[in-house]
């Protein structure tokens, strides 16, 4: 748990009291809170921003069978990985293959494949 911050009519005192060591000390622990607060902004701003671009980018993402899809895409050539996004929120492209003994077009996820082997 943080210390209590020193207030303006602390370090005052302690100044008019001729305890200027002190009062720098008092001076050093604001600048630092100040510091820590500008950080701990930071941080926020950026978790805000990139909680806002996927939220903007989950309105733009059509399901449609065991894929994702952007809504621009149209002809439906670029599929994205459902359980990657839904877990992780990351747009995973799929790969396409084809199984030519069954004559199937085949998806897989190498992030999945991945997660599936090393878990």
């Amino acid at each position: 748990m943080p210390l209590p911050l020193p207030n303006y009519r602390d370090i005052v005192d302690l100044i008019k009291k001729g305890a200027t060591i002190e009062a720098q000390e008092k001076i050093m622990q604001l600048r630092e809170a100040a510091l820590a607060l500008q950080e701990d902004n930071f941080a926020l701003r950026e978790e805000n921003r990139r909680l806002k671009e996927a939220q903007s980018l989950a309105a733009k993402l059509i399901r449609d069978g065991n894929c994702y899809y952007r809504e621009e895409d149209s002809d439906r050539k670029h599929p994205y990985c459902l359980t990657c996004w839904d877990a992780d929120r990351k747009l995973v492209s799929l790969i396409l293959g084809r199984d030519a003994m069954r004559g199937i077009t085949t998806i897989s996820c190498n992030v999945c494949k991945a997660r599936k082997k090393n878990a």
